[in-house]
């Protein structure tokens, strides 16, 4: 179980703001500097979390980085036509798993969100995958972490400690109980801790979602 506090911006009150210390690709640390992240003294800035916004926005100079080692990384071709509104899309066409360079973001409180590739690189076209990340519309606006790239992950805003909670243990089980209701199953047989876990998290009465699918 992995915890980051939540940070309090009074300008934007309503919103659950991250902190971010630093970004690897393939384990390489980008060099960002960290008051990138930072939230000013107007407010502005910062990274907030919501799953309200599809596709995750980052800060421009982070976001250069970003992008350039993607595309250092990647050793596909790119899309034979662009895709508007993304910067980097590739032809995957008869390639059944694409080798996606793989991004993580250290996280203040020591914890690491290292979510797959399918979370940052969707569907556009067939045989086309596009980076689903993209700068923010204006210097001073905040970073988001969509809902494309929290997804199968279960996180839990625990306001009461000040901390977003990723328990990976609860994960599995989502996945399990994820992967048959894609499949069409209406049961579903878990050994004894996997059940445990689905019925701790349902206890919580939290939506959970596995890859779109909620259960």
């Amino acid at each position: 179980m992995n915890f980051t506090p939540l940070l309090v911006n009074p300008l934007s009150p309503t919103f659950y703001f991250i902190g971010i210390k630093s970004v690897y690709v393939d384990g390489i640390k980008l060099p960002i500097n960290p008051s990138v992240w930072s939230i000013d003294q107007l407010g502005n800035g910062g990274t907030i979390i919501d799953s309200g916004t599809t596709l995750t926005f980052i800060a421009k100079p982070a976001y250069r980085e970003i992008l350039k080692a993607f595309k250092r990384r990647i050793k596909l071709p790119n899309a034979a036509e662009a895709t508007p509104d993304f910067d980097l899309c590739v032809n995957v066409s008869g390639v059944s798993r694409p080798p996606l360079p793989r991004m993580s973001f250290e996280l203040t409180g020591d914890s690491v969100f290292s979510p797959p590739s399918r979370n940052y690189f969707v569907d556009t076209d067939d045989g086309v995958k596009c980076l689903a990340i993209q700068p923010v519309h204006s210097d001073g606006d905040f970073s988001v972490l969509g809902n494309l790239m929290q997804q199968g992950y279960l996180l839990e805003f625990d306001r009461d400690k000040s901390r977003l909670v990723d328990d990976a243990e609860v994960e599995a089980a989502i996945f399990v109980v994820g992967r048959a209701v894609e499949a069409g199953f209406t049961h579903v047989h878990l050994n004894g801790t996997l059940l445990s876990l689905v019925r701790h998290v349902l206890s919580r009465k939290v939506p959970l979602t596995y890859y779109g699918t909620h259960v």
